[in-house]
């Protein structure tokens, strides 16, 4: 659709794009399944697809002004749902024993959580305990059986489908294989392989690709003002994703990884303290050890050069290395660093890549 609005705003993102915008264009919207790692537009594609589908203006769809349009953003439209994991179920109390009343309660606690996630809005982290439960896919079968309240097009969003309990994964595999012409559903994940087989061969697939690190770069410093330098540190431990790079800029001690953060204070680091350290690191993705070490001596590098950050101000350890490092020295960390960001995709020997990585930092990297 050569008007189509539907990936303004989205970047590197061209060949999902092109699949979305030739599918409402055709103006059928089978059941989709969005794949790619977490922040680069899945969920606002999902969003925006709904808005498009409903959308009362004749071209550029979906516009932003209509009312279908500003009610699906503040996600309050009745026939557009965002399905998305909730925390662990409380303890029923004694004058709660109907499961209507565990289905109300599992429903207020869903529109609630529902509204962390609004257009524009930084992605909260996912605590792996949160599940898609069974009443939430049970409630969205019962309102499949009445017709929708206002859209032409109702849709279903589930948000990290790969945190379906399997109760209710089995729920919905029933509600696919009964499509209804009126509802679309659209699943989200950045881990496909978790969900059952025969859901991901019922939907259309839909992949998302992690972003350059350049791309993501430009981008921060042309639409956010970002000044060059945060910029490029913020691509750098995105690791490909232009919402991690945001969410890093608003707060970077939410990325940083709290054992990688002692190793980095330690005034010298013996084989016992970095396979200790190892051992703390033993469920935290690569990416982030990598990113935490390329942010800390980053800071130390600029405080060696007297641009002390706010953020280098509040940790000690940041001082104490930027006196004992010379600067010729720290630049080859950051070089080294920086390769790693890319090797710790693709490396499968973890332990053999920690332990290099650490090591390599208790002695002159050439």
């Amino acid at each position: 659709m050569a008007d189509s609005r539907l990936c303004n705003g989205i970047i590197g993102q061209q060949r999902a794009c092109r699949i979305l915008e030739a599918t409402l264009k055709a103006g059928q919207f089978p059941p989709m399944l969005f794949t790619g790692p977490i922040g680069v537009g899945k969920r606002t594609c999902a969003i925006k697809m709904a808005q498009a589908a409903n959308c009362e203006a004749e071209s550029a769809r979906p516009c932003g002004k209509c009312r279908p349009c500003r009610t699906i953003a503040l996600l309050r439209h009745p026939d557009i749902k965002l399905i998305v994991p909730l925390p662990p179920k409380r303890k029923k109390s004694p004058t709660e024993t109907k499961a209507e009343d565990e289905t109300a309660n599992v429903l207020q606690v869903a529109v609630e959580e529902s509204q962390n996630y609004l257009l524009g809005k930084p992605q909260p982290n996912l605590d792996p305990k949160r599940k898609i439960s069974i009443e939430l896919v049970r409630w969205v079968r019962k309102e499949m059986a009445k017709p929708p309240i206002m859209a032409p097009h109702r849709f279903f969003i589930f948000l990290h489908a790969h945190q379906m309990t399997p109760q209710a994964a089995n729920a919905l595999l029933k509600t696919l294989e009964e499509p209804q012409k009126q509802t679309t559903f659209i699943l989200t994940t950045d881990k496909p392989n978790e969900l059952f087989d025969t859901i991901r061969s019922r939907c259309r697939l839909v992949k998302f690709s992690a972003i350059p690190a350049g791309t993501i770069q430009d981008w921060l410093v042309e639409k956010t003002d970002t000044k060059k330098e945060e910029a490029v540190l913020a691509a750098q431990i995105s690791n490909g994703s232009p919402g991690t790079a945001l969410r890093f800029l608003k707060d970077p001690d939410e990325f940083l990884s709290a054992p990688v953060k002692k190793f980095f204070s330690l005034p010298k680091a013996d084989t016992k303290a970095i396979l200790s350290t190892m051992k703390e690191l033993q469920r935290t993705p690569l990416a982030t050890v990598v990113s935490t070490l390329f942010f800390l001596y980053h800071q130390t590098l600029m405080t060696k050069h007297g641009l002390e950050t706010e953020y280098a101000r509040g940790e000690p350890a940041i001082g104490r290395k930027a006196e004992l490092c010379g600067t010729d020295y720290l630049r080859r960390v950051m070089k080294y660093l920086s390769g790693r960001l890319e090797d710790c995709r693709m490396y499968l020997n973890r332990r053999l890549f920690l332990y290099t990585l650490l090591s390599s930092l208790r002695k002159p990297i050439k």
